[in-house]
């Protein structure tokens, strides 16, 4: 089952491809205001061009794509040749899709820059010169905001720039303004396309700085111009393919990713859908609001001669309590907590770890947050529990704020820095240990026992008081509203049920692990030890585009480190026998390069299909 987060950026490909061509039409105002007759003919090949590329893509596609990076090309050709007639500019136009673009596959696919693949045509059939873009006073609004465009291939940008700089400031051309307008337009505007220029910073640093200075020192520059391009063009292709590898990462921080839902109440009682309590009906519905969680209660006096109790239990005897009364990983994976533990007890390690992660990083989930603060003694019980098991060196509860939680002197608390994915398992040893862990170790082998909060509760209930981990804590939330509730449920009830006995009539219905795994929930679908999360959302927009911009943000944010698009550009072209040089079961389900794709795409989705195919080998 495909999941995906049920969030994601607002920007798209499409928005900076359009900002990108305004931008670019601010240079040639000076030109249109100089000679007007330019400005219809630039809208006659605009018009043009965008029709080719729309008959192209719908060939290809069988739909109807989008085709302002076509618009892009046209306004870039303009401001490079402004001396060409219309029929050679039509020549360089039609060049540039076909030749540049369309042959190699299409947007995303090409290995050259379709404008600069127009522009050497241009030179090749009119033998024409190297024409700088002229200062102007009206240009100052176009260089301002070109700037922010460094940032798709900074690298690549500053070494065409310097080398550039270099080459006019020893040529012909020396005067300063000619060169800051000369540079900023193509380090910023052309030699940033993502789809063509290496995100490698060497490889970009040095390629840019030869594509801008050498040609400067040829005979005939307007033509190298173009030819060193498109050969940085080419070597960026041959690099991002055959050279670049996944990087090794060091603790990954993204910052963008925050709480999606309003401020929460945490004192406010759990809704408890378990039926644990009298039937709710005149007096007894009084006495349970006013008591707010009966249940809780209940478990909570049963507990007060917990210390006795753990007293007369031996390490055998909690373990045996775990392992029958079925107690398993809350945080997401569900992994037997009893297997979990004897890893660590069998391990060599000297030094022994436990983290009790109640970090709960996915950014709509409140209930371990809601534990935390409303289950202290039960967790705390839990965690003695097990350390009456194994012997630890440290005992640490991992949180993003400790703000108003009191745990014993014998629980160190960590506070982890507020991002996401802090809670998954060896990022958040690398963050409360400073231990990078290999990855392909499992931590409780390597003698370090990480569990969820909610899984203290349920070695709590379990060993104290004799109970099967047949309920659980979820989050339940109406995103559209910003709502959102701690609710108490049963293993095994109907996802719908639940959803109506909190949002009454609301639709339409998500569940999975939280709001980066999600999918759109079933008639049937039931609350599974994995289930964490309950939701009313808009269903995401996820377009599934055949575009790639290759602008690198899935690899960038990836926590694991992955080559995200090249997965999934073999998921799509079924090239399922050259995954594994990738490491797709490296993948932990994050759906942050979902979440960031410009393209619209769910990569999380077909990054999981990879990883389902190389462990199913």
């Amino acid at each position: 089952m495909r999941t995906y987060p049920l969030i994601r950026r607002r920007w798209s490909n499409e928005h900076i491809m359009a900002v990108l061509f305004t931008v670019i039409i601010l240079y040639l105002i000076p030109q249109w205001l100089e000679n007007p007759l330019e400005l219809p003919s630039f809208l006659a090949i605009l018009a043009l061009s965008l029709l080719l590329d729309t008959v192209a893509g719908f060939l290809k596609y069988k739909r109807l794509v989008c085709s302002v990076s076509a618009a892009v090309t046209v306004a870039i050709l303009q401001v490079i040749t402004p001396d060409i007639p219309f029929w050679g500019r039509l020549i360089g136009i039609a060049s540039a899709i076909v030749l540049g673009k369309q042959l190699w596959g299409g947007t995303g696919k090409n290995i050259m820059n379709p404008a600069i693949a127009g522009y050497l045509i241009i030179c090749i059939i009119f033998k024409t010169g190297y024409a700088p873009i002229e200062p102007s006073i009206l240009l100052i609004p176009a260089l301002i905001l070109s700037v922010p465009f460094l940032l798709f291939r900074p690298f690549a940008s500053i070494g065409l720039m310097c080398g550039m700089a270099l080459g006019m400031l020893t040529g012909d051309t020396s005067e300063g303004l000619v060169v800051l307008v000369n540079c900023v337009f193509f380090g910023c505007l052309v030699i940033t396309d993502p789809v063509t220029s290496t995100p490698l910073k060497p490889a970009g640093l040095i390629g840019g700085f030869f594509a801008g200075f050498m040609p400067l020192q040829t005979g005939n520059p307007a033509l190298s111009f173009a030819l060193f391009i498109l050969i940085f063009n080419l070597v960026s292709h041959l690099i991002d393919n055959f050279l670049h590898k996944p990087r090794k990462r060091t603790i990954f921080i993204p910052p963008f990713i925050k709480n999606i839902v309003k401020e929460v109440d945490y004192s406010s009682p759990a809704l408890d859908l378990t039926g644990n309590h009298p039937a709710d009906t005149g007096e007894v519905t009084r006495i349970i609001k006013a008591a707010a969680d009966t249940t809780a209660r209940v478990e909570a006096d049963a507990g007060a001669e917990a210390e006795t109790l753990l007293h007369d239990l031996t390490p055998e005897m909690i373990m045996e309590r775990i392992w029958e009364n079925d107690v398993y990983g809350c945080g997401g994976a569900a992994f037997p907590t009893a297997d979990k533990i004897k890893a660590v007890l069998t391990s060599n390690d000297d030094r022994k770890y436990f983290i009790i992660n109640g970090v709960e990083c996915d950014p709509g989930l409140i209930h371990d947050k809601w534990l935390l603060r409303n289950r202290a003694d039960q967790i705390y019980n839990g965690i003695k529990a097990v350390c009456r098991c194994v012997g630890f060196s440290e005992v640490i509860l991992a949180v993003k704020n400790a703000d108003n939680l009191t745990f014993p002197s014998d629980i160190k608390l960590f506070q982890v820095k507020d991002f996401y994915p802090a809670g998954f398992e060896k990022i958040l040893i690398e963050s409360v240990l400073k231990k990078k862990l290999p990855g392909n170790s499992i931590p409780s082998k390597s003698g370090i026992l990480v569990l969820n909060v909610q899984t203290m509760v349920s070695i709590y209930k379990a060993v104290y008081l004799g109970k099967k981990a047949t309920d659980k804590y979820i989050t339940v939330s109406d995103m559209k509203a910003g709502s959102v509730k701690t609710v108490k449920v049963k293993i095994g009830d109907g996802v719908s049920n639940v959803l109506e006995a909190v949002y009454p009539g609301r639709q339409p219905v998500f569940t999975g692990g939280g709001v980066m795994q999600a999918h759109m929930a079933e008639e049937s679908d039931v609350i599974e030890k994995n289930t964490n999360f309950i939701a009313i959302s808009n269903m995401p927009r996820y377009k599934e585009s055949p575009f790639c911009s290759n602008c690198n943000s899935c690899v960038d944010n990836c926590p694991q480190g992955l080559l995200v698009h090249r997965i999934a550009s073999l998921v799509d072209e079924k090239k399922y026998n050259e995954l594994s040089k990738f490491e797709p079961d490296k993948c932990i389900n994050c759906g942050i390069c979902s979440y960031v794709c410009l393209g619209g795409r769910n990569l999380s989705a077909r990054v999981g299909e990879a990883k389902a195919r190389k462990n199913s080998q």
